[in-house]
């Protein structure tokens, strides 16, 4: 492991069949149409389906000690996976079982406040947690890397989510099957870091993603068959309240209202949110403007963020659409970097 920096592309990674672009389009496809196609190694799962979570004691964040899986559990930043990881730990004495890891990945459009929370997981809670960032070397083999790095060398002006923009042939986009950010900066990142430091493929590994039992639009869709996704607050019914509960009674929070969320602006979320948020910091949506700029396409259909920007500064615009074709952008679209 190459500390706080880039792994070099001596570590070569082969890629498999799910981690081509090629792929990870159509599991993008495939996770916004909830298709089941093997063609595209992807097929719809129910929460916690072949994920080896013992139920007889009746919790689900314990793991079956006689699991041949590698877990890893997925911290956004967000307060649903980081009370997913504090159940987990509960469930094992207070730290994380053999064979289990928890992995942040940044895709440098994550808010302040988000890298100082996942720290603070680890400063409070003793629990250590692996930060990653997309990287791409031009002539490397492979291209695709990934850099492991720290709160204090995390970025934060987009870096990682503009290198994915140069190198891919794809905009993410709230068009089907336009979620590449996800794909790219979050799946294939902590698959490549598993593969490189452990060699272990997506079949050998177990995510525990802490989407919660009152959100269905987001651990419904069909997942990636070669790697098994796990739900524990699903299966234990956790909901929006609960976990308001728990932080609640904490010393400490994210500190970031939830409907605002961990990337800065998400072109997922609905357009008077995103016009409320540019309302309140216009200058956050300069970075979209220049991605849009720069590739000639925009993330939301019919509509850039030069245009969001523009209504958020208009005096009486309240960010529901009046008029033009942005499909269904004006509700909120399923992301599944998590909450």
């Amino acid at each position: 492991m190459v500390g706080g920096g880039l792994v070099p592309a001596s570590l070569a990674y082969v890629l498999d069949t799910a981690a081509r672009p090629e792929a990870e389009a159509a599991a993008a496809l495939a996770l916004d149409t909830g298709r089941d196609t093997r063609s595209m190694s992807l097929r719809a799962a129910a929460p916690l389906t072949n994920a080896k979570i013992e139920r007889s004691r009746g919790n689900p964040y314990r793991i079956d000690p006689e699991s041949p899986w590698y877990h890893v559990a997925n911290v956004s930043g967000g307060r649903s996976s980081a009370f997913m990881l504090e159940r987990l730990l509960d469930a094992h004495g207070g730290e994380l079982p053999p064979r289990c890891e928890a992995i942040f990945a940044n895709t440098g459009k994550e808010r302040a406040e988000t890298l100082d929370f996942v720290a603070a997981l680890t400063e409070r809670w003793g629990v250590p947690i692996t930060w990653l960032e997309y990287a791409y070397v031009k002539g490397g083999k492979p291209a695709r890397q990934y850099r492991i790095v720290s709160r204090e060398t995390a970025s934060l002006d987009g870096e990682p989510f503009s290198a994915m923009l140069d190198a891919e042939r794809w905009m993410p986009s709230t068009a089907k099957g336009g979620r590449v950010c996800t794909a790219e900066l979050k799946v294939g990142v902590i698959d490549r870091y598993l593969w490189q430091t452990r060699k272990l493929t997506r079949r050998q590994t177990r995510k525990l993603i802490g989407f919660r039992a009152d959100e269905p639009h987001r651990w419904k869709p069909a997942l990636y068959e070669a790697c098994e996704v796990a739900y524990p607050m699903v299966d234990a019914g956790v909901t929006a309240g609960d976990v308001a509960a728990f932080w609640g009674g904490q010393a400490f929070d994210l500190g970031i209202d939830s409907s605002r969320g961990n990337c800065d602006l998400c072109y997922l979320k609905a357009r008077p949110n995103l016009v409320a948020t540019i309302r309140d910091e216009p200058s956050r949506a300069d970075w979209w403007m220049d991605a849009e700029r720069r590739s000639g396409r925009t993330f939301r259909i019919g509509e850039s963020f030069e245009a969001l920007k523009a209504a958020a500064l208009a005096p009486n615009d309240t960010g529901e659409i009046s008029g033009g074709d942005v499909g269904d952008a004006d509700e909120p679209l399923p992301c599944f970097c998590t909450d």
